[in-house]
């Protein structure tokens, strides 16, 4: 969020927005190119720093995930919220904690929201009540 972003980035954005300056605009990934802001986890491995995410909500929600990831929508968590413009332009947030760096790279992490992570409809083994959202198929 515009908050995260701002205590993990050093860079006040606009609201509903993560990892990204003022320029980028809501849920509008062209807007969102070139607004992408380091943060504190960048900052960490450049200096071959161990780095971590401890959590009582989903990693990639909009508080933790301003650490890694540059989005114009918290909310785009996996692909499902997004339209298919804005997948063929923009990876969502739990696909930037996995492919892209610095999320790649983080060492630990800890936290909920296995549900952006698994195909959709895939039961969660530990949360029999919750299943997958990916449309994309990817784990």
């Amino acid at each position: 969020t515009g908050c995260a972003t701002a205590l993990m980035c050093g860079v006040k954005t606009n609201v509903n927005t993560v990892g990204v300056d003022h320029r980028a605009k809501f849920e509008n990934c062209i807007d969102s190119y070139n607004t992408h802001v380091p943060s504190l986890i960048d900052w960490a491995q450049k200096h071959d720093k161990s780095t971590g995410i401890v959590t009582n909500t989903r990693l990639t929600h909009g508080t933790p995930s301003a650490l890694y990831a540059h989005s114009p929508s918290r909310y785009w968590e996996d692909d499902s919220r997004m339209s298919h413009n804005a997948q063929i332009m923009c990876k969502d947030i739990a696909r930037q904690l996995i492919e892209d760096k610095p999320g790649r790279n983080i060492n630990v992490l800890l936290g909920g929201g296995r549900r952006h992570l698994l195909p959709e409809g895939e039961e969660d083994r530990e949360e029999r009540d919750q299943r997958g959202r990916r449309r994309d198929g990817k784990h």
